[in-house]
C-alpha cells in the first residue's frame, strides 16, 4: 500500500471515528433531556395533585370546618366537618397504594383519593395553633401547609380566637 491510500483510509478512518462520537454524544443528550422533561412533568404533576388536595379542604362546596380531637395519650388530631353535608371527614394515607385519602364518616361514608405516590402524611396540631399538613411523596418532595380553616374544639365548642392562633 502506498503512503497516500494508507492516509487517505487513516483520514477516512478517523472521520467516521469522530461521526460516531458525534452520533453517540447527540443521542445521549437526547436521553438526557427527555429523562429531565419527564422529571419536570412528574413535579408538574405532583404540584397540581397537592394543589387539588387544598382546593378540596377549601372548596365552597364542603364549607369545611376543623374540628380538633385529643386521643388517649393526649395528641391533637385534626378532623372536618361539612356544614353543608352534614358530615365528618378525616385525611388518611392509605400506605398499600401509597394515596392520600379523604373519609367520609356518617349515613353514607365514603373514600375519595385526593392525592397519590404520597410516602407520609401528618397533621401536625395543637390547641391555640394552626394545623400544619405536611405531605412528603415518593421522590422526596415535602409539601407544607398551614390549614387556616375556621376551627371549633369539640369539648367547649368555642372557635378559637384568630388571635390566639400561631404558626410556631
Amino acid at each position: 500500500m502506498s503512503w497516500r491510500k494508507k492516509t487517505a483510509f487513516t483520514m477516512i478512518e478517523t472521520v467516521m471515528a469522530l461521526l460516531v462520537t458525534f452520533s453517540g454524544i447527540v443521542l445521549l443528550s437526547g436521553v438526557m433531556r427527555a429523562c429531565r422533561l419527564q422529571l419536570d412533568e412528574k413535579k408538574l404533576t405532583e404540584r397540581f395533585q397537592y394543589s387539588r388536595v387544598l382546593n378540596v379542604l377549601y372548596s365552597d362546596q364542603l364549607d369545611l370546618t376543623e374540628s380538633l380531637l385529643q386521643d388517649s395519650q393526649e395528641r391533637w388530631h385534626v378532623m372536618y366537618y361539612s356544614s353543608k353535608t352534614k358530615k365528618y371527614y378525616d385525611l388518611e394515607h392509605y400506605s398499600l397504594r401509597n394515596a392520600l385519602v379523604m373519609e367520609a364518616y356518617g349515613e353514607s361514608s365514603g373514600k375519595m383519593p385526593l392525592m397519590y405516590d404520597v410516602e407520609n402524611f401528618k397533621t401536625d396540631a395543637s390547641k391555640g395553633k394552626w394545623p400544619v399538613l405536611t405531605l412528603t411523596t415518593k421522590d422526596g418532595t415535602v409539601f407544607r401547609h398551614v390549614l387556616m380553616l375556621p376551627t371549633k374544639c369539640p369539648r367547649d365548642r368555642k372557635d378559637f380566637g384568630d388571635e390566639t392562633k400561631s404558626t410556631d
